[in-house]
Protein backbone atom coordinates (compact mmCIF):
# COMPACT_ATOMS: atom_id res chain seq x y z
CA UNK A 1 0.00 0.00 0.00
CA UNK A 2 2.91 2.38 0.68
CA UNK A 3 4.28 1.75 -2.81
CA UNK A 4 0.87 2.34 -4.37
CA UNK A 5 0.50 5.56 -2.37
CA UNK A 6 3.91 6.74 -3.56
CA UNK A 7 2.94 5.95 -7.14
CA UNK A 8 -0.29 7.93 -6.65
CA UNK A 9 1.75 10.92 -5.37
CA UNK A 10 3.74 10.84 -8.62
CA UNK A 11 0.61 10.51 -10.77
CA UNK A 12 -1.23 13.33 -9.02
CA UNK A 13 1.80 15.57 -9.52
CA UNK A 14 1.83 14.64 -13.21
CA UNK A 15 -1.87 15.49 -13.64
CA UNK A 16 -1.82 18.61 -11.45
CA UNK A 17 1.19 20.07 -13.24
CA UNK A 18 -0.95 21.06 -16.25
CA UNK A 19 -3.17 23.17 -13.92
CA UNK A 20 -0.21 24.44 -11.89
CA UNK A 21 1.72 25.69 -14.91
CA UNK A 22 -1.19 27.28 -16.83
CA UNK A 23 -4.89 28.19 -16.39
CA UNK A 24 -7.00 25.22 -15.31
CA UNK A 25 -9.42 25.60 -18.25
CA UNK A 26 -6.70 26.11 -20.88
CA UNK A 27 -7.04 22.80 -22.70
CA UNK A 28 -8.61 21.62 -25.96
CA UNK A 29 -9.60 24.60 -28.10
CA UNK A 30 -8.44 26.95 -25.31
CA UNK A 31 -4.94 25.46 -25.04
CA UNK A 32 -2.04 27.84 -24.43
CA UNK A 33 0.46 25.65 -26.34
CA UNK A 34 -0.78 24.47 -29.75
CA UNK A 35 2.35 23.04 -31.42
CA UNK A 36 2.29 19.32 -32.41
CA UNK A 37 4.61 18.17 -29.60
CA UNK A 38 2.57 19.96 -26.93
CA UNK A 39 -0.64 18.53 -28.39
CA UNK A 40 0.79 14.98 -28.34
CA UNK A 41 2.08 15.26 -24.77
CA UNK A 42 -1.19 16.75 -23.50
CA UNK A 43 -3.20 14.06 -25.28
CA UNK A 44 -1.04 11.30 -23.74
CA UNK A 45 -1.48 12.80 -20.28
CA UNK A 46 -5.26 13.02 -20.72
CA UNK A 47 -5.40 9.40 -21.87
CA UNK A 48 -2.97 7.80 -19.43
CA UNK A 49 -3.22 9.85 -16.23
CA UNK A 50 -6.27 12.07 -15.77
CA UNK A 51 -8.78 10.68 -13.30
CA UNK A 52 -6.75 7.58 -12.43
CA UNK A 53 -4.66 8.86 -9.55
CA UNK A 54 -7.33 10.69 -7.58
CA UNK A 55 -9.13 7.33 -7.68
CA UNK A 56 -6.08 5.53 -6.26
CA UNK A 57 -5.49 8.17 -3.59
CA UNK A 58 -9.15 8.12 -2.50
CA UNK A 59 -9.11 4.32 -2.51
CA UNK A 60 -6.10 4.34 -0.19
CA UNK A 61 -7.69 6.95 2.09
CA UNK A 62 -10.66 4.63 2.64
CA UNK A 63 -8.38 1.64 3.06
CA UNK A 64 -6.31 3.50 5.68
CA UNK A 65 -9.51 4.27 7.56
CA UNK A 66 -10.26 0.54 7.53
CA UNK A 67 -6.84 -0.20 9.02
CA UNK A 68 -7.22 2.42 11.72
CA UNK A 69 -10.78 1.68 12.83
CA UNK A 70 -12.35 -1.39 14.42
CA UNK A 71 -13.57 -3.88 13.24
CA UNK A 72 -11.82 -4.04 9.83
CA UNK A 73 -8.23 -3.51 10.99
CA UNK A 74 -5.82 -5.94 12.59
CA UNK A 75 -5.98 -4.16 15.97
CA UNK A 76 -8.27 -5.28 18.77
CA UNK A 77 -9.75 -1.79 18.78
CA UNK A 78 -9.44 1.15 16.44
CA UNK A 79 -8.03 4.58 17.21
CA UNK A 80 -11.46 5.78 18.36
CA UNK A 81 -13.77 8.38 16.85
CA UNK A 82 -12.44 11.43 18.77
CA UNK A 83 -8.90 10.74 17.54
CA UNK A 84 -10.15 10.06 14.01
CA UNK A 85 -12.08 13.33 13.85
CA UNK A 86 -9.10 15.24 15.22
CA UNK A 87 -7.08 13.74 12.41
CA UNK A 88 -9.65 14.89 9.85
CA UNK A 89 -9.76 18.37 11.36
CA UNK A 90 -6.01 18.83 10.96
CA UNK A 91 -6.16 17.47 7.40
CA UNK A 92 -8.83 20.10 6.65
CA UNK A 93 -6.70 22.84 8.22
CA UNK A 94 -3.73 21.78 6.10
CA UNK A 95 -5.99 21.88 3.04
CA UNK A 96 -7.02 25.46 3.88
CA UNK A 97 -3.35 26.37 4.25
CA UNK A 98 -2.62 24.62 0.95
CA UNK A 99 -5.10 26.75 -1.01
CA UNK A 100 -4.22 30.01 0.72
CA UNK A 101 -0.44 29.75 0.56
CA UNK A 102 0.48 27.26 -2.18
CA UNK A 103 -1.99 26.12 -4.85
CA UNK A 104 -5.74 26.20 -5.56
CA UNK A 105 -6.13 22.52 -6.53
CA UNK A 106 -6.30 21.12 -3.01
CA UNK A 107 -7.94 17.76 -2.29
CA UNK A 108 -7.32 17.65 1.47
CA UNK A 109 -10.39 19.71 2.44
CA UNK A 110 -12.64 17.50 0.32
CA UNK A 111 -11.06 14.40 1.87
CA UNK A 112 -11.68 15.84 5.33
CA UNK A 113 -15.35 16.46 4.50
CA UNK A 114 -15.87 13.09 2.79
CA UNK A 115 -14.05 11.31 5.59
CA UNK A 116 -16.58 12.63 8.12
CA UNK A 117 -19.09 10.08 6.82
CA UNK A 118 -16.86 7.00 6.80
CA UNK A 119 -17.59 6.01 10.43
CA UNK A 120 -21.28 5.59 9.51
CA UNK A 121 -20.25 2.71 7.22
CA UNK A 122 -17.66 0.95 9.37
CA UNK A 123 -20.03 -1.77 10.61
CA UNK A 124 -21.90 -2.30 7.34
CA UNK A 125 -21.70 -5.55 5.45
CA UNK A 126 -19.24 -5.86 2.60
CA UNK A 127 -22.03 -6.00 0.03
CA UNK A 128 -23.61 -2.85 1.49
CA UNK A 129 -20.29 -1.01 1.24
CA UNK A 130 -19.94 -1.96 -2.40
CA UNK A 131 -23.49 -0.87 -3.25
CA UNK A 132 -23.03 2.51 -1.56
CA UNK A 133 -19.67 2.99 -3.28
CA UNK A 134 -21.26 2.43 -6.70
CA UNK A 135 -24.28 4.64 -5.95
CA UNK A 136 -22.23 7.56 -4.63
CA UNK A 137 -20.05 7.38 -7.71
CA UNK A 138 -22.82 7.04 -10.32
CA UNK A 139 -25.71 9.17 -9.03
CA UNK A 140 -23.88 12.56 -9.04
CA UNK A 141 -22.84 11.87 -12.63
CA UNK A 142 -26.42 11.12 -13.70
CA UNK A 143 -27.74 14.16 -11.80
CA UNK A 144 -25.25 16.49 -13.47
CA UNK A 145 -25.94 14.91 -16.87
CA UNK A 146 -29.66 15.60 -16.29
CA UNK A 147 -28.89 19.29 -15.72
CA UNK A 148 -26.91 19.37 -18.96
CA UNK A 149 -29.96 18.09 -20.85
CA UNK A 150 -31.99 21.23 -20.07
CA UNK A 151 -30.54 23.43 -22.87
CA UNK A 152 -31.43 20.77 -25.47
CA UNK A 153 -35.10 21.69 -25.08
CA UNK A 154 -34.42 25.22 -26.31
CA UNK A 155 -32.04 25.71 -29.26
CA UNK A 156 -31.84 29.47 -28.73
CA UNK A 157 -30.86 28.93 -25.10
CA UNK A 158 -28.21 26.41 -26.15
CA UNK A 159 -26.67 28.78 -28.72
CA UNK A 160 -26.56 31.61 -26.19
CA UNK A 161 -25.02 29.39 -23.53
CA UNK A 162 -22.41 28.14 -26.01
CA UNK A 163 -21.45 31.70 -26.92
CA UNK A 164 -21.41 32.84 -23.29
CA UNK A 165 -19.28 29.82 -22.32
CA UNK A 166 -16.56 30.57 -24.86
CA UNK A 167 -16.45 34.25 -23.89
CA UNK A 168 -16.36 33.42 -20.18
CA UNK A 169 -13.54 30.88 -20.54
CA UNK A 170 -11.33 33.23 -22.54
CA UNK A 171 -11.95 35.99 -20.00
CA UNK A 172 -11.20 33.55 -17.18
CA UNK A 173 -7.89 32.46 -18.72
CA UNK A 174 -6.83 36.09 -19.11
CA UNK A 175 -7.78 36.77 -15.45
CA UNK A 176 -5.65 33.88 -14.20
CA UNK A 177 -2.68 34.83 -16.37
CA UNK A 178 -2.77 38.34 -14.91
CA UNK A 179 -3.51 37.31 -11.32
CA UNK A 180 -0.85 34.65 -10.88
CA UNK A 181 1.94 36.74 -12.37
CA UNK A 182 1.49 39.51 -9.81
CA UNK A 183 4.35 39.90 -7.34
CA UNK A 184 1.96 40.68 -4.48
CA UNK A 185 1.49 37.45 -2.46
CA UNK A 186 -1.91 38.56 -1.13
CA UNK A 187 -3.25 39.16 -4.65
CA UNK A 188 -2.02 35.75 -5.78
CA UNK A 189 -3.70 34.14 -2.74
CA UNK A 190 -7.01 35.83 -3.64
CA UNK A 191 -6.65 34.53 -7.20
CA UNK A 192 -6.15 31.00 -5.80
CA UNK A 193 -9.37 31.13 -3.78
CA UNK A 194 -11.26 32.61 -6.74
CA UNK A 195 -10.10 29.69 -8.89
CA UNK A 196 -10.95 27.19 -6.12
CA UNK A 197 -14.60 28.32 -6.07
CA UNK A 198 -14.86 29.00 -9.82
CA UNK A 199 -17.02 25.90 -10.36
CA UNK A 200 -18.71 25.01 -7.04
CA UNK A 201 -20.58 22.15 -8.73
CA UNK A 202 -17.22 20.42 -9.27
CA UNK A 203 -16.52 20.52 -5.50
CA UNK A 204 -19.99 19.05 -4.86
CA UNK A 205 -19.44 16.42 -7.54
CA UNK A 206 -15.97 15.50 -6.26
CA UNK A 207 -17.15 15.24 -2.64
CA UNK A 208 -19.62 12.44 -3.38
CA UNK A 209 -17.34 10.62 -5.78
CA UNK A 210 -14.42 10.70 -3.33
CA UNK A 211 -16.67 9.27 -0.63
CA UNK A 212 -17.70 6.49 -3.02
CA UNK A 213 -14.08 5.71 -3.84
CA UNK A 214 -13.18 5.72 -0.14
CA UNK A 215 -15.92 3.20 0.53
CA UNK A 216 -14.50 1.05 -2.24
CA UNK A 217 -11.11 1.18 -0.47
CA UNK A 218 -12.82 0.24 2.79
CA UNK A 219 -14.45 -2.70 1.01
CA UNK A 220 -11.08 -3.79 -0.43
CA UNK A 221 -9.51 -3.85 3.04
CA UNK A 222 -12.46 -5.92 4.27
CA UNK A 223 -12.06 -8.55 1.52
CA UNK A 224 -8.23 -8.50 1.48
CA UNK A 225 -7.93 -6.77 -1.89
CA UNK A 226 -4.46 -5.40 -1.11
CA UNK A 227 -3.02 -8.82 -0.27
CA UNK A 228 -1.48 -11.15 -2.82
CA UNK A 229 -3.21 -14.50 -2.53
CA UNK A 230 -2.97 -17.85 -4.37
CA UNK A 231 -5.18 -18.03 -7.43
CA UNK A 232 -5.62 -14.28 -7.69
CA UNK A 233 -4.14 -14.12 -11.22
CA UNK A 234 -7.16 -15.90 -12.70
CA UNK A 235 -9.47 -13.49 -10.85
CA UNK A 236 -7.59 -10.48 -12.22
CA UNK A 237 -7.62 -11.89 -15.74
CA UNK A 238 -11.41 -12.16 -15.58
CA UNK A 239 -11.66 -8.64 -14.17
CA UNK A 240 -9.53 -7.28 -17.03
CA UNK A 241 -12.17 -8.44 -19.52
CA UNK A 242 -14.43 -5.58 -18.42
CA UNK A 243 -11.88 -3.16 -16.91
CA UNK A 244 -9.88 -2.70 -20.15
CA UNK A 245 -12.90 -1.91 -22.39
CA UNK A 246 -14.26 0.44 -19.71
CA UNK A 247 -10.93 2.29 -19.51
CA UNK A 248 -10.62 2.59 -23.31
CA UNK A 249 -14.20 3.75 -23.90
CA UNK A 250 -14.17 6.09 -20.90
CA UNK A 251 -10.87 7.74 -21.80
CA UNK A 252 -11.81 8.17 -25.46
CA UNK A 253 -15.06 9.81 -24.34
CA UNK A 254 -13.04 12.07 -22.04
CA UNK A 255 -10.74 13.13 -24.87
CA UNK A 256 -13.77 13.86 -27.08
CA UNK A 257 -15.09 16.21 -24.38
CA UNK A 258 -11.80 18.08 -24.33
CA UNK A 259 -11.00 18.34 -28.02
CA UNK A 260 -14.28 18.22 -29.93
CA UNK A 261 -17.75 18.70 -28.37
CA UNK A 262 -19.21 19.34 -31.84
CA UNK A 263 -22.41 17.58 -30.78
CA UNK A 264 -23.90 18.71 -27.46
CA UNK A 265 -26.02 15.58 -27.09
CA UNK A 266 -23.03 13.32 -27.74
CA UNK A 267 -21.01 15.37 -25.25
CA UNK A 268 -23.49 14.51 -22.49
CA UNK A 269 -23.19 10.81 -23.30
CA UNK A 270 -19.39 11.13 -23.34
CA UNK A 271 -19.49 12.94 -20.01
CA UNK A 272 -21.26 9.97 -18.41
CA UNK A 273 -18.89 7.47 -20.04
CA UNK A 274 -15.78 9.48 -19.16
CA UNK A 275 -16.64 9.28 -15.46
CA UNK A 276 -15.77 5.57 -15.51
CA UNK A 277 -12.59 5.91 -17.57
CA UNK A 278 -10.40 7.34 -14.79
CA UNK A 279 -11.25 4.73 -12.12
CA UNK A 280 -10.94 1.86 -14.63
CA UNK A 281 -7.54 3.23 -15.67
CA UNK A 282 -6.61 3.53 -12.00
CA UNK A 283 -7.37 -0.16 -11.48
CA UNK A 284 -5.16 -1.01 -14.47
CA UNK A 285 -2.34 1.08 -12.98
CA UNK A 286 -2.83 -0.72 -9.66
CA UNK A 287 -2.68 -4.16 -11.23
CA UNK A 288 0.25 -3.24 -13.46
CA UNK A 289 2.28 -1.81 -10.57
CA UNK A 290 1.43 -4.83 -8.43
CA UNK A 291 2.75 -7.16 -11.11
CA UNK A 292 5.85 -5.05 -11.78
CA UNK A 293 6.90 -4.85 -8.14
CA UNK A 294 6.83 -8.62 -7.79
CA UNK A 295 9.98 -8.77 -9.90
CA UNK A 296 13.22 -8.74 -7.97
CA UNK A 297 14.94 -6.37 -10.39
CA UNK A 298 12.40 -3.66 -9.54
CA UNK A 299 13.01 -3.87 -5.79
CA UNK A 300 14.69 -0.45 -5.91
CA UNK A 301 11.52 1.03 -7.40
CA UNK A 302 9.38 -0.58 -4.72
CA UNK A 303 11.57 0.87 -1.97
CA UNK A 304 11.62 4.34 -3.53
CA UNK A 305 7.85 4.51 -4.04
CA UNK A 306 7.19 3.09 -0.56
CA UNK A 307 9.42 5.76 1.00
CA UNK A 308 7.45 8.52 -0.73
CA UNK A 309 4.21 6.76 0.22
CA UNK A 310 5.16 6.80 3.90
CA UNK A 311 5.65 10.58 3.60
CA UNK A 312 2.75 11.21 1.21
CA UNK A 313 1.31 14.26 3.01
CA UNK A 314 4.70 15.94 3.35
CA UNK A 315 5.64 15.23 -0.25
CA UNK A 316 2.24 16.32 -1.61
CA UNK A 317 2.62 19.76 0.00
CA UNK A 318 6.31 19.90 -0.94
CA UNK A 319 5.31 19.55 -4.60
CA UNK A 320 2.95 22.51 -4.29
CA UNK A 321 5.60 24.57 -2.50
CA UNK A 322 8.07 23.96 -5.31
CA UNK A 323 5.50 24.78 -8.00
CA UNK A 324 4.32 27.90 -6.19
CA UNK A 325 7.85 29.31 -6.23
CA UNK A 326 8.43 28.21 -9.81
CA UNK A 327 5.35 29.61 -11.53
CA UNK A 328 3.84 32.51 -9.56
CA UNK A 329 4.81 36.17 -9.73
CA UNK A 330 6.43 36.27 -6.29
CA UNK A 331 8.70 33.43 -7.50
CA UNK A 332 10.21 32.86 -10.93
CA UNK A 333 6.98 33.89 -12.71
CA UNK A 334 6.91 31.06 -15.28
CA UNK A 335 3.10 30.70 -15.23
CA UNK A 336 1.79 30.03 -18.74
CA UNK A 337 5.31 29.87 -20.18
CA UNK A 338 6.34 26.21 -19.69
CA UNK A 339 5.12 23.81 -22.46
CA UNK A 340 3.74 20.32 -21.63
CA UNK A 341 6.91 18.40 -22.51
CA UNK A 342 8.98 20.57 -20.16
CA UNK A 343 6.28 20.11 -17.50
CA UNK A 344 6.71 16.32 -17.71
CA UNK A 345 10.48 16.63 -17.39
CA UNK A 346 10.08 18.87 -14.33
CA UNK A 347 7.72 16.33 -12.74
CA UNK A 348 10.08 13.40 -13.35
CA UNK A 349 13.12 15.31 -12.12
CA UNK A 350 11.50 16.68 -8.97
CA UNK A 351 9.83 13.38 -8.09
CA UNK A 352 13.19 11.61 -8.39
CA UNK A 353 14.52 14.15 -5.90
CA UNK A 354 11.53 13.43 -3.63
CA UNK A 355 12.34 9.71 -3.70
CA UNK A 356 15.91 10.46 -2.65
CA UNK A 357 14.78 12.85 0.11
CA UNK A 358 12.30 10.27 1.43
CA UNK A 359 14.84 7.45 1.49
CA UNK A 360 17.41 9.56 3.33
CA UNK A 361 14.87 11.03 5.77
CA UNK A 362 13.44 7.62 6.72
CA UNK A 363 16.91 6.31 7.53
CA UNK A 364 16.98 8.76 10.44
CA UNK A 365 13.31 9.25 11.34
CA UNK A 366 10.34 6.84 11.49
CA UNK A 367 7.98 9.14 9.55
CA UNK A 368 7.78 12.42 7.64
CA UNK A 369 7.57 15.78 9.50
CA UNK A 370 3.92 16.46 8.66
CA UNK A 371 3.04 12.83 9.34
CA UNK A 372 4.61 13.27 12.80
CA UNK A 373 2.55 16.42 13.44
CA UNK A 374 -0.61 14.66 12.24
CA UNK A 375 0.02 11.68 14.51
CA UNK A 376 0.80 13.86 17.54
CA UNK A 377 -2.40 15.84 17.01
CA UNK A 378 -4.42 12.66 16.46
CA UNK A 379 -3.34 10.93 19.65
CA UNK A 380 -2.57 14.08 21.72
CA UNK A 381 0.67 12.49 22.90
Amino acid sequence: MDSLRGFAVFGIFLVNMSMMAAPSMAYGSFAVFTDPVSFAVSLARHLLADGAFIFLFSLLFGASFGLMMDPFGSRQSGIGLPAYYRRLFLIGVLGFFHVTVLWFGDILMIYAMSGLFLPFFRRRKSRTLLIWAVLLFILPTLFFAGLLLIPLADSALYEQLDLDYETAIRSWIAYLNDGYLLEDFGQVARTRWTEYFYEPVVIFFTFFQCLGMMLLGLWMIRVGGFRQKPGERSIFRKALLWIIPTAIIGKLAYVYLIYDESSYGLSIICFVLSTFGGPALGILHFLGLRRLLRKERFRWLQKSLAAVGRMALTQYLLQSTFISLLFYGYGLGLYGKVPPLSQILIVCGFFSLQCLISLVWLRHFPMGPLEWVLRKFTYLR
